[in-house]
């Protein structure tokens, strides 16, 4: 996997793509419409920039639940409204299973969706 961060400003942004060479499904390229410095960051601005809420929060890692609080870190992202717009969906993608259930607990009134990968 290879990451080219250009550097080059426009608009204060930076053009960055993550690039990958599979057999499976050969070279591609994603190029993010947004990105966030922080978690925070996303919260407060949302999809539209403007203080809009997510309809879905994805993560994708591998779960060390002794090294990283993934709850948490998603806690801003998740926060269930008082003008009763339904939470966002958490969606995990990630190794193993049960990771679920430290989410669950954290974040009791919010859809989970999970998928298991294997590498």
């Amino acid at each position: 996997m290879d990451l080219d961060c250009t550097g080059q400003r426009k608009e204060s942004r930076y053009h960055l793509s993550v690039g990958q060479i599979t057999r499976t499904f050969g070279r591609y390229r994603i190029r993010p419409e947004r990105v966030f410095k922080s978690v925070d960051q996303a919260a407060e601005l949302g999809p539209s920039g403007a203080g809009s809420k997510w309809d879905y929060v994805i993560l994708c890692t591998k779960v060390l639940p002794d090294r990283v609080d993934d709850p948490g870190l998603l806690a801003p992202l998740l926060k269930v409204s008082d003008d009763n717009r339904p939470p966002p969906t958490l969606v995990l993608i990630q190794n193993g299973i049960g990771f679920e259930d430290n989410h669950r607990q954290r974040h009791p009134k919010v859809p989970i969706l999970t998928a298991v990968t294997v590498v």
